[in-house]
C-alpha cells in the first residue's frame, strides 16, 4: 500500500487520471454516462436561464477532464470514471486497505 502511495507522490499523473484496469467502457456506457453528468447539471440549476445554459458533455469532454482516456486509440477507464460510477472493486479495496492504514486517525 505505501509502495502504491510513493508512486503517485512524486509522479507528473494524480491516481485520478491512471486507468483503471480491469474495467472497460462502451460507447453506449460514455453516452449515458454524458446524459446524466447533463442531467445532474440541469437539476441544480436554480432558474431556467441556467437551464438552458447546460451544454451537451462530451466525450472530448470526458477525457479533457481526466473521467477518460485515449491510448492507441481506444478509449479506457480512469480511477476518476470509477470513483464517478463507482463502477471498481478495486476503488473499494484500495480504499479499504488505505483507511486501515489510517485508523488510528478514528480512535
Amino acid at each position: 500500500m505505501q509502495i502504491r502511495e510513493m508512486m503517485f507522490e512524486n509522479a507528473p499523473v494524480c491516481f485520478n487520471k491512471t486507468v483503471c484496469t480491469g474495467l472497460s467502457i462502451t460507447n453506449e456506457d460514455i453516452s449515458e454516462l454524458c446524459k446524466k453528468m447533463k442531467s445532474i447539471a440541469v437539476k441544480h440549476c436554480k432558474t431556467e436561464e441556467e437551464k438552458a445554459e447546460v451544454k451537451d458533455v462530451t466525450k472530448s469532454q470526458l477525457i479533457s477532464w481526466g473521467i477518460l482516456t485515449e491510448r492507441e486509440e481506444k478509449i479506457l477507464t480512469t480511477n476518476a470514471y470509477a470513483l464517478l460510477t463507482g463502477t471498481s472493486e478495486i476503488l473499494t479495496k484500495y480504499n479499504a486497505e488505505y483507511l486501515k492504514g489510517k485508523q488510528e486517525m478514528f480512535l
